[in-house]
């Protein structure tokens, strides 16, 4: 746990409070369908008395989970799109063997797109699959997998052998997934009948797009869409088409089991939690209402905003925030005209770019009215009458029309839907959009306070500003320009010196090591969010510096040895701080964009000047390098 998850703890805690103080006995509204929810997933007793009734109904609509079944399956009524059309019926993933997004076009921003990725994985990541069969992680997997359907009825050595064939055919999907390490053009456009070419008879797209789509949507041979691996359709498609129906099955009716574990009773959820502790180290299940809160909050994001936002009485730090992410962006400007490998004319793009960049701060106003929440939920039932398992269910599938939902309709910049998830502990920067958004959330939680000396507020929430500036410039972000378009606004020259200066962090950070694994950092993966750490805490000293100029020096703390500059760097750092279970850091090793704070903290104060300057860190010492990286 580090500094962040105690402060959205802490949210958490406020919220089941307000949760748990609405009346349902007043009018259906948003409100009381958030506690229906929540009261639903709290009656333990019913959960108990149901037990896996309603998986085993669902899985029998599905056409039966073989393994279960045993000889009584029916393999001529298998069809895997089918099955995965019904899936998302039933309000379960759908998108298995491929992964779909809509979202802007990148070149035509008006208008929404399909685009059509990679698997999306059980384990999440790769590299889990590319170890031996012998790896813990995959025989805590695959026991998972048998005792999950024995519990169900299968037969203790079919489960074994079928179980067997599943992780065997997880472990090829997996492998046909492209590595994030590898450079790849993902921007392919092509229509229906160049898809349908590439998975020849395995896989109709017509009929799946029609499924899944439906009502909102009828595509056809001319529909557009955008497909990011185009090898991977093929590899894949030539997968299913080469696979025994009964392990297709099998694994996609596994994917239907894997995801109710947690809508049934505690003997489910101490199964997923004995194989789950492997990945994040978490022996003990979570008390059970932080988990109803927070399932609450996943599926009424909005709704939880506006509660939360309108018993939020003390709003005066958004003006310190916007205050100093003025300080901040006039810092990068003085930092850009600065460098020394940008040509004139990719620095005034640059400028121009800086100068467009859209700020959101704490929240949009339409989650301070009741109407426009409540309209937003209008579709969702009251949750009365109902069971937990199915009323997720619904939710699952509501969620997923919404999503699709945007094929109907254009793209509106700056939507409010869009901004606002404001009680996660988070903070953005959208490309596409070139704006950069600063949740309520966030800014409660680095206790910045007008009442503070700013270099504890610099301190506090100067590096987040400047990160999420600087990733409009990153290995991503330098890709759009300052209307959000896909476009190389960089010339020749400026991208060959970025790539050259930035090879230095990706170097760097792969030396970092867990010492208890072994493991080490990849750069390459992390490169764009080191980019920003680093660029972030140079906009935040440069504009603590500037402001010292425009007010004068601070004060010191009583009674503390450290200077204001020695002050900033602690408490940058201390948002970082944290002590994580060695699963759990191996997880992030694994699969996060993010180095571990540890080393965003090491690797970014490690380049800084100024932090060794303040701390009179002798040369060559751990912090204080000979080689520093540095862009900006």
């Amino acid at each position: 746990m580090w500094t962040t998850s105690l402060a959205q703890v802490k949210i958490n805690n406020r919220l089941k409070v307000l949760l748990e103080s609405i009346n349902t006995t007043q009018n259906d509204n948003y409100l009381t369908k958030m506690k229906n929810l929540y009261d639903l997933c709290m009656d333990k007793d019913n959960l108990e008395n149901l037990g896996s009734s309603l998986l085993l109904g669902v899985l029998d609509q599905l056409g039966g989970w073989p393994v279960v079944s045993g000889t009584k399956w029916k393999q001529d009524e298998f069809d895997v799109v089918d099955t995965l059309v019904n899936m998302r019926k039933y309000g379960y993933p759908h998108d298995i063997f491929a992964s779909i997004t809509i979202s802007p076009h990148i070149f035509y921003q008006k208008f929404n797109v399909i685009y059509i990725g990679e698997a999306n994985l059980a384990l999440e990541e790769r590299s889990y699959y590319e170890e031996d069969l012998d790896d813990p992680v995959l025989q805590e997997y695959l026991r998972f997998m048998v005792k999950s359907s024995v519990y169900l009825g299968a037969d203790q050595a079919l489960a074994e052998a079928e179980m067997a064939k599943v992780l065997q055919f997880a472990i090829q999907l997996a492998l046909l997934t492209i590595s994030r390490n590898t450079p790849h053009n993902y921007y392919n456009p092509m229509k229906i009948d160049q898809l349908q070419a590439l998975s020849q008879e395995a896989y109709n797209w017509t009929q799946y797009f029609n499924g899944i789509f439906d009502p909102f949507s009828i595509v056809n041979n001319d529909s557009y869409i955008i497909v990011y691996v185009p090898n991977y359709i093929k590899a894949v498609s030539e997968l299913i088409e080469s696979t025994d129906k009964r392990v297709l099955a099998n694994y996609l009716l596994w994917r239907v089991v894997l995801s109710s574990t947690v809508l049934l009773d505690e003997r489910w959820a101490l199964l997923g939690r004995e194989f789950y502790q492997h990945i994040d180290g978490r022996k003990s299940l979570k008390p059970r209402h932080s988990f109803c809160m927070e399932t609450v909050k996943k599926y009424f994001n909005i709704g939880s905003s506006g509660l939360y936002i309108n018993a939020t009485e003390d709003k005066s730090n958004l003006n310190l925030m916007s205050k100093m992410t003025e300080y901040i962006k006039e810092s990068f400007v003085g930092m850009i005209k600065s460098s020394d490998w940008m040509d004139a004319q990719s620095m005034e793009a640059a400028l121009n770019k800086t100068s467009l960049m859209t700020l959101h701060v704490g929240y949009p106003q339409e989650l301070t009215d009741f109407d426009i929440i409540n309209d937003y939920y209008q579709e969702v039932p009251t949750g009365r009458n109902t069971t937990w398992f199915e009323m997720i269910l619904f939710l699952r599938h509501w969620k997923k029309d919404k999503d699709y939902l945007k094929i109907t309709t254009g793209n509106e910049k700056g939507f409010w839907v869009d901004y606002s998830n404001v009680i996660d502990i988070n903070a953005y920067y959208r490309h596409q959009e070139n704006s950069i958004q600063f949740p309520l959330s966030i800014i409660e939680s680095t206790g910045i306070n007008a009442d503070y000396p700013m270099y504890l507020n610099f301190g506090a929430v100067g590096w987040i500003i400047g990160h999420e500036i600087s990733h409009g410039f990153d290995t991503v972000g330098r890709k759009f320009d300052e209307h959000g378009n896909y476009e190389n606004w960089w010339s020749d020259s400026t991208t060959e010196k970025f790539e050259a200066k930035t090879r230095c962090y990706a170097e760097q950070y792969s030396q970092f090591e867990l010492k208890k694994t072994g493991e080490k950092v990849n750069g390459n993966r992390t490169l764009a969010e080191n980019i920003a750490d680093n660029g972030g805490m140079k906009q935040a000293i440069v504009a603590y510096k500037k402001y010292v100029k425009d007010h004068g020096e601070e004060p010191l703390l009583p009674g503390l040895k450290y200077n204001p500059y020695q002050l900033f760097f602690i408490r940058s750092a201390h948002f970082y701080c944290g002590k994580w279970r060695t699963p759990a850091l191996s997880h992030m090793i694994r699969t996060d964009v993010h180095s571990p704070g540890i080393f965003r903290i090491i690797g970014t104060l490690s380049n800084m000047v100024e932090f060794s300057e303040a701390f009179n860190c002798p040369s060559k010492a751990k912090m204080n390098p000979e080689k520093k990286c540095t862009l900006w």
